[in-house]
């Protein structure tokens, strides 16, 4: 049997299921790194954010010291100790919220490839949540008599035809093409490049290319034409990889202070499990995409208020520390006048 983590992304105002990664091994790690089993696209998740694994008959989470926390059911775990989970519990990491269901039986355990695609849809919603494709990938043309001609992809589902075929989408003029030559199958997962049995077959980054998922900068060489496909979601990845972590926006933090006042693991009320952060709070795509640029987090307002400003504890403390210290030194200093006097009168005795 496996374990599912699904997305729960609320969506104008219904949540609705998300991306899902599906897991028979013991051990799976979520965060932002290329080498995570669960791949969350966003600054405010770590690198290594946390980790799932099997204890016995039941998984555990552990927060691997992310900067921003894990939360399960919305109270923050302590930092290496782990928590059992239940199905239907909601992990909370940077501005992800994930359903864990244990016992799934499954025939196909994600693959790392399916991974990083799953990371691109995610990039996908979070820099165009409502689906309009504000930057859809397209197929340039590089090189061959049609250089500068752009195909821009549609919103899935769709087929997409190249060739010499009058009936293609992208029609080209090259003897050395088959009328009908390349597919390109667009889904939520990306874009699956397909040879459709052309005579000169098709070169992906100069290999022979029978299937495959495309990735951003792939070229595929379709009779004597060079086609760049330019995915802007896998782009975006890049640019994440190696960014030092965002701190979460003051609206976030101040809803998840309500959480922890009554403790690290304490149980959650009803109404905390369905507080899930929303996908549309991610980053948007300018600060995704340019690496240059410091990542930004979302500015998102909180149904939570602020709670009234007041001295921290440490402060307090300070301060009444403070006034003792006053009274002590104030009673030295009688004292030592006292003994002073005492000692003036006893030399002029003698």
């Amino acid at each position: 049997m496996a374990v599912r983590l699904v997305v729960r992304a609320p969506i104008a105002g219904d949540a609705v299921a998300g991306p899902a990664w599906e897991f028979e091994q013991t051990r799976v790690l979520i965060g932002r790194a290329a080498a995570a089993d669960v791949r969350l696209p966003h600054p405010a998740v770590s690198e290594q954010h946390a980790l799932l694994r099997l204890e016995g008959n039941a998984y555990v989470l552990v927060d691997e010291g992310a900067t921003n926390g894990t939360r399960v059911n919305g109270a923050r775990l302590v930092p290496g100790r782990a928590k059992a989970l239940r199905t239907g519990d909601v992990i909370e990491v940077g501005h992800f919220a994930l359903v864990f269901h244990a016992g799934v039986a499954t025939s196909a355990p994600t693959s790392t490839e399916q991974t990083a695609a799953l990371a691109r849809r995610l990039v996908r919603e979070a820099l165009d949540p409502r689906g309009t494709a504000s930057a859809p990938p397209r197929l340039v043309v590089v090189g061959g008599p049609q250089a500068g001609t752009a195909l821009t992809l549609p919103q899935p589902p769709a087929r997409l035809l190249v060739g010499r075929g009058e009936s293609c989408d992208l029609v080209l003029a090259d003897a050395d093409c088959s009328r009908e030559h390349l597919e390109l199958v667009c889904d939520l997962d990306g874009t699956l490049a397909r040879d459709l049995g052309s005579k000169n077959g098709v070169r992906l980054n100069d290999r022979l290319l029978r299937e495959r998922r495309l990735r951003d900068r792939d070229e595929l060489l379709v009779g004597q034409t060079l086609l760049v496909y330019e995915d802007p979601a896998d782009a975006a990845l890049r640019a994440l990889e190696g960014q030092p972590d965002a701190p979460m926006p003051p609206a976030a933090l101040a809803s998840a202070a309500e959480a922890d006042a009554s403790g690290a693991d304490a149980p959650a009320s009803p109404h905390a499990a369905n507080t899930a952060p929303s996908l549309e709070s991610s980053a948007p795509a300018a600060p995704l995409v340019d690496a240059a640029s410091p990542p930004a987090v979302s500015s998102a307002p909180s149904a939570v208020s602020p709670l009234p400003a007041a001295p921290p504890f440490r402060e307090r403390r300070r301060r009444s520390g403070a006034s003792v210290d006053l009274i002590v030194y104030g009673l030295a200093g009688l004292v030592l006048t006292a003994s002073a006097v005492a000692l003036f009168l006893l030399l002029r005795a003698g």
